[in-house]
């Protein structure tokens, strides 16, 4: 386990674009899963919260699978600190478009604004 001090330093030493999932992993105590199903949607930097709605699992013999997350407690809101919603804008301005059902993982360049990711 890191202590505070460490998860800042991580923070800033990983590149730019992962800042944002180190904090939010773990101020947030989010599972992989849960991170890596984040969608724009899902993140509302006005009020400083993330939507948790959906998680990644992996199953045997069929791999990732996007599905609900395994329990109705798993469904929530949480909060994000004033610190870690700047630099979770400052990812979403560089990382991520605006279309709100995109992936919150980096643009593609030249990728078309209907195109999945």
């Amino acid at each position: 386990m890191l202590t505070l001090a460490q998860v800042f330093r991580l923070a800033g030493i990983v590149p730019p674009r992962y800042r944002a999932l180190v904090l939010v992993t773990t101020f947030d105590c989010l599972r992989w899963g849960e991170v890596a199903a984040l969608q724009r949607q899902d993140i509302d930097t006005a009020a400083g919260t993330i939507r948790v709605r959906q998680a990644y699992t992996e199953l045997r013999g069929v791999g990732l699978v996007l599905g609900p997350p395994k329990s109705r407690a798993g469904r929530r809101r949480v909060s994000l600190p004033p610190a870690v919603v700047e630099v979770v804008r400052d990812h979403l301005a560089a990382e991520v478009d605006d279309n709100r059902m995109r992936s919150c993982s980096r643009r593609r360049a030249g990728a078309r604004s209907d195109a999945a990711t």
